[in-house]
Order: C-alpha cells, then sequence, then structure tokens
C-alpha cells in the first residue's frame, strides 16, 4: 500500500527561504539537489531506503493545528513535526525535522521532537502501554547544512535518539557514530552502537570528565537511580533542559529495563516543571 509523507506548512516556507541563500543552495548542489521540490524527493527516497515497507509516493503540506489534532497531541502546537499516512488516513509513524539554516545551540534537535512526543504521551498517560514512550515509529530528517551536526552533543544525541528505537536521516549522511567510547577498537559501526545497550557503555558517553549527572546504577540490586540535578538548574528556558533530560535518560531507562532493573525516581518527586509530570508517570508504568 502506498503511504503519503505529511509535513507542516512552515517547513516549506522555511526551506523556500534558505533556498535564497548562496550557501544553502550550495550545499544542496553538493549532493545533487537543484530545488525544493528536489530536496522533498530526496528526503521521500531516504526515508524509503531507511524503511522499505514505508512505500512513501508523495507528500502534501498540512496546517499545523490539523497536524496537531490528528496526532493527540495534547502539548503545544509544533512547526516541526508531522507524520506518515496510509491510503486510508491512518497514521502510521511520526516525522520530525531539523530546519536548514539554524544554529540554535544545544537545542537543534531537542526543541523540535519533545513537545509534541511530550503531548502525545499525556493523551494516553493514564493508560498501560508497553516499554517504549510512543507507540508509533519516530523519524527524525536532518537538513541543516550547518557544521552544528559534526558537533559532538550533537552526535551523541543522534545515539541517544537510536537507542530509543528513533529512526535518523541525514540528507548529507554525515558520520556520528565516531563518538562511541573507544570507537577505533570495533571491527565497525554496527558492533561499535551494540556496545552502547549496556549501561556501562552509554553511561560513558554521557560522561564529562568522567561524570554522568543523568543516572547511577547498581548492577548487584539490579537499580537504575534517576538523578533530578540537571531539571534543577535555573536557566531562563527551563523548558529547553528538560527536552534535554528527556533525551538522556530516556535511552538508559530503555537499557535498564531490558536488563532486568527497576527504575528507581524518587528524587523526582518534588520536581513540577511542565514536562516532569509526564515523564514520572511513565516512569511509574515501567516499574508495573
Amino acid at each position: 500500500m502506498e503511504h503519503i509523507l505529511v509535513l507542516p506548512e512552515e517547513l516549506n516556507i522555511k526551506l523556500q527561504n534558505a533556498y535564497i541563500q548562496q550557501t544553502t543552495i550550495n550545499e544542496w548542489q553538493n549532493i545533487g539537489i537543484n530545488s525544493v521540490s528536489d530536496l522533498l524527493v530526496r528526503v521521500i527516497e531516504q526515508l524509503n531506503n531507511n524503511d522499505s515497507k514505508l512505500n512513501l509516493k508523495k507528500y502534501r503540506f498540512e496546517d499545523k493545528k490539523i497536524i496537531k489534532n490528528r496526532l493527540n497531541n495534547l502539548g503545544n502546537t509544533s512547526i516541526y513535526s508531522g507524520f506518515i499516512e496510509d491510503m486510508k488516513g491512518n497514521i502510521l509513524g511520526l516525522i520530525f525535522y531539523i530546519e536548514p539554516n539554524t544554529s540554535s545551540g544545544n537545542d537543534l534537535v531537542t526543541r523540535n521532537i519533545w513537545p509534541t512526543l511530550i503531548g502525545i504521551q499525556e493523551s494516553f498517560s493514564d493508560q498501560k502501554i508497553d516499554l517504549y514512550f510512543t507507540s508509533r515509529p519516530v523519524y527524525i530528517v536532518n537538513l541543516n547544512e550547518t557544521t552544528r551536526s559534526l558537533q559532538n552533543a550533537f552526535k551523541i544525541l543522534v545515539l541517544c535518539y537510536i537507542i530509543l528505537n528513533f529512526k535518523y536521516i541525514d540528507i548529507f549522511n554525515r558520520p556520528f557514530v565516531d563518538v562511541i567510547p573507544n570507537y577505533n577498537n570495533f571491527s565497525n559501526s554496527i558492533e561499535a552502537f551494540k556496545s552502547l545497550t549496556s549501561l556501562d557503555n552509554y553511561s560513558n558517553l554521557l560522561s564529562v570528565l568522567g561524570v554522568n549527572d543523568y543516572f547511577t546504577y547498581d548492577t548487584n540490586k539490579k537499580i537504575l537511580k534517576v538523578l533530578p540535578d540537571r531539571l534543577k538548574l535555573r536557566g531562563a528556558n527551563p523548558s529547553a533542559e528538560v527536552y534535554r533530560y528527556y533525551s538522556k535518560v530516556l535511552p538508559a531507562c530503555y537499557i535498564a529495563k531490558n536488563e532486568g532493573y527497576i527504575i528507581d525516581f524518587t528524587e523526582l518527586y518534588g520536581i513540577r516543571i511542565s514536562g516532569v509530570i509526564t515523564l514520572k508517570k511513565y516512569l511509574n508504568k515501567l516499574n508495573n
């Protein structure tokens, strides 16, 4: 069955605006893209190559409010989310994009996906679910031509999302697995990535100067303890820190549950920041 890629109207505007800038034109032409239409066709091709079951044949742009309602997103309206639809109108997967011509610091990707995913989770937060935070496949498409995608902090986020079973597509095909600890000791990138399915190696990936301030774990008691310090930072944008927190903590919880651990999130009890309440409900379901 053929499927349709449904994207927010704002993306079309962003692409049209990007393709009047010479730097963007040059970067697109370097990979054989000569128009916005070419770019969207390339996105469909790469999504299909990543997952042949998608069988995407065309795309359309949709109003962001309609997308929000179709996704049962109880959070804020997002200009970064879309979906994959079959010919009967069923939603088969979620699409998020990283826009061209942006260098938005640490939030190049986190701000694009988590408001929608948290809003969707809130719509069924009282239901018993399986291990995964979202019941639909998630695809992240990177359209950003800047060097931000080559920075280690961004590459680490990509690895975190792959652990969460999100699919990552970069139209420029830039590498990201080289930040895996001891990467050069592995025979190939697949073996390197598999190493991250252990808490030891995943913790090393997140550690800065030997310190991982997102979680600790006890291999004997089989307990993973989620740490609250990152959520207590008094920055100008607390929501941004929550989105980064989801990105780093949820993969650890996935790995821990696969290894039979209990998730100890008692230190989050007193934190009432928007988004953290949803996280606590989800972690409680993981333990039951």
